[in-house]
This record gives C-alpha cells, sequence and structure tokens, in this order.
C-alpha cells in the first residue's frame, strides 16, 4: 500500500450533525442499512462487533454515535487504546491462542505488514476495495486506510507573529538562534517522528549530517505529540521541525496558540490501518464494520471537522481543511516486515548521534 497517490482533491469531511438528527439520520441509516443489508442481518445473529482502536475518545464516541443511528440492531463495543498498547495487547493473546477482537486499527505500518504475514487478518475485499487501491488498500484486502493525516512544521502563533521569521526548510533549524527553542517527540516512542525521520531520510531530505546538526540543538524529546503541542502551545518551546496535523488541528479547535505550516521538502503523509481479524468472535459483524468504515458515506460523517483527510476519492469534499496536495504531500515507502530491522538500526543510530547510548 502507497501513499504516493493518494486522490488530493479531498478535503475535511463533515461533522455528524445531519445524520444524527431527525428524519436525514432515518433516511441515511434506511439507505446504508439497504446497501449492507444482508450483512446486517447476519450481523444482528452475533449481536455485537468488538473493535480495538487508537482513536481518540471523541473518535470513538462519534463512530459509536453513528453505529447506534446506522444499525441498532448490533452493538458496537469500542475498546480505545495506544498504537503501542493495542499492539501488545493483540499479540498477547494471540501468543496465547485467544481471539478477542474483530477488527482493529492503529497507525503502524510494518506491524501491519507483519500481522498479514502472521495470519493474523482475515482477508477481505469490501465493496470499496477498488475505489481505494492501491494507495489505500492492501492488494489482497488484508488492510485498509480509512483516513490520512500530514507532519507539517508547527509554531507558536503568539511568538511568531511573522510566519517570514519561520525556518523555511530542515537545514535551517541548525541555525545556532532555535538552539533551546525546539521540541519534537522522541522516535524511540512515537511512531510519527520515527515516520517522519525515516521517511525524510529515505527519501534524501534529511541526511546523518544534519542530524548531527540538530543533535546540538539543546532539542527538548518528548513522549508524544500531544505533549510536543502542549510545549509549543505554551510557549515554552517555540517551535517544532514536526508535529501531526491532527494533534494541531485539535488544539487549534480549542483556541490555543499553535499552527502549522509546511517546510520546502514537504510534508509526511501518514496512513492508519484498518483491517479484519483473522477468527474474529464475531465475523459477519467484523465484515459490516469494515464495509461501513471503507464506505464514502461513513468517511464523509465520521471524518474529524478540520482534522483528518477521508481516503475514500467519493468522500464528501466538506470542511475546513485545505486540498492535500497544497500540503506538498510526501510518501512513506509501502509496509513490509522487513521495516521491523531498519528501524532497529536506525533507532541505534539515532541513539549514538544524539548522545544517548
Amino acid at each position: 500500500m502507497r501513499a504516493a497517490a493518494l486522490p488530493l482533491s479531498l478535503f475535511a469531511a463533515v461533522l455528524l450533525s445531519g445524520v444524527l438528527s431527525g428524519a436525514p439520520a432515518l433516511a441515511q441509516g434506511d439507505a446504508i442499512q439497504k446497501q449492507f443489508a444482508e450483512l446486517y442481518q447476519a450481523a444482528t445473529k452475533e449481536g455485537e462487533v468488538i473493535y480495538y482502536t487508537d482513536g481518540r475518545q471523541d473518535e470513538a464516541q462519534r463512530l459509536s454515535d453513528y453505529w447506534k443511528a446506522n444499525f441498532p440492531g448490533v452493538n458496537l463495543r469500542i475498546v480505545p487504546k495506544s498504537s503501542p498498547a493495542l499492539i501488545a495487547q493483540i499479540e498477547t493473546e494471540r501468543a496465547a491462542g485467544q481471539h478477542r477482537v474483530d477488527a482493529s486499527h492503529m497507525s503502524q505500518p510494518y506491524v501491519a505488514a507483519l500481522w498479514k504475514q502472521k495470519g493474523f487478518y482475515q482477508p477481505y475485499r469490501t465493496a470499496s476495495f477498488e475505489r481505494l487501491r492501491p494507495d489505500n488498500a492492501d492488494a489482497d484486502g488484508a488492510f485498509y486506510t480509512p483516513d490520512v493525516y500530514v507532519l507539517p512544521a508547527a509554531y507558536n502563533t503568539n511568538v511568531f507573529k511573522d510566519k517570514a521569521q519561520l525556518p523555511t526548510g530542515l537545514k535551517d533549524f541548525l541555525d545556532p538562534k532555535w538552539k533551546g527553542k525546539l521540541v519534537l517527540a522522541d522516535p524511540e516512542v512515537s511512531g510519527n517522528t520515527l515516520t517522519f525521520l525515516m521517511t525524510m531520510l529515505a527519501t534524501g531530505r534529511l541526511d546523518w549530517g544534519m542530524l548531527a546538526g540538530l543533535a546540538k540543538q539543546d532539542i527538548l524529546f518528548v513522549r508524544s505529540n500531544p505533549d510536543s503541542v502542549r510545549m509549543v502551545a505554551s510557549g515554552e518551546r517555540a517551535l517544532s521541525p514536526m508535529i501531526s496535523s491532527f494533534n494541531i488541528m485539535t488544539a487549534r479547535l480549542k483556541g490555543q496558540p499553535i499552527d502549522y505550516y509546511v517546510l520546502g521538502e514537504g510534508s509526511v503523509v501518514v496512513q492508519s490501518l484498518l483491517g479484519l481479524m483473522s477468527d474474529a468472535p464475531h465475523p459477519n459483524a467484523a465484515k459490516l464494520l469494515l464495509e461501513v468504515l471503507t464506505s464514502p458515506q461513513a468517511e464523509s460523517a465520521l471524518s474529524q471537522g478540520g482534522v483528518f483527510w477521508p481516503a475514500h476519492p467519493d468522500a464528501t469534499p466538506v470542511g475546513t481543511l485545505p486540498a492535500l496536495a497544497d500540503l506538498h504531500p510526501i510518501s512513506s515507502a509501502p509496509p513490509s516486515p522487513a521495516d521491523a530491522a531498519n528501524i532497529q538500526a536506525f533507532l541505534k543510530q539515532f541513539k549514538t548521534v544524539f548522545g544517548r547510548q
């Protein structure tokens, strides 16, 4: 699965409003139930579907409300976890011969590639398979990308009233004037930072010499992108070469003084991975969930207003986000089981360069 040829006319999706109010909600429910009537009937006999997801609480609530409005005969049990915790739990359960989860959603592509190799996924081609492939659907239907976000630079809008003062490329962050003013989520624990740095290195937009220069800049390493947002928004650190767009935009919606901008190198696209688990306890309900989450109707309704870009090319282009093409998207390499070894090699060299041995 590649991110390079993502549909570039996508915008942010709408909020649930009409879907969850009055007659329009019933009309939407009737239409989508009819589309998946056979699966819905089979799913009602199973009664529920168990979904592990790394989405935030507001995303889980949005999905729960949408599901109840459209598929009241099947209980959707959402188990929210961070990607590392979700991955660890599923791998622990599988090692014990347990199959408790029907479908999963997380943001570690190389893990999805490993899980496919290990047989953790049950390949399934949804009705949207051909519309999502090759960029947002695994060739065999093992996993899908329902939405994407990007990894731009970020700054405190109170500190930088004039964007012309900001560094315009990665090399500019090596200027001594930025020493002690930068924050970055630690790549040892942050998948987004790991994806950003490895993609920039792989595409020649960054090299180890530049990283050695950054090591002299007294960067504050924090555990996560939300922590980076807090550091920038509070003014404790003025800017960051990379914070995930959905964390920046979520903070902006809350009125915090932070914004994103695109460096000359461009912004890395991050894909989330959705898959049907093999030996799912509720297989028909799990298939229904995948059908819904990869449909243009649900992607339009469930994508965060001003936070995520829906991956389906037919999803409703309504919202406040710019066109993805305007952010000069950079694709990550297709996920591979070999990525695990590459990541360990990168982290070893990273620790050496930054004196963290």
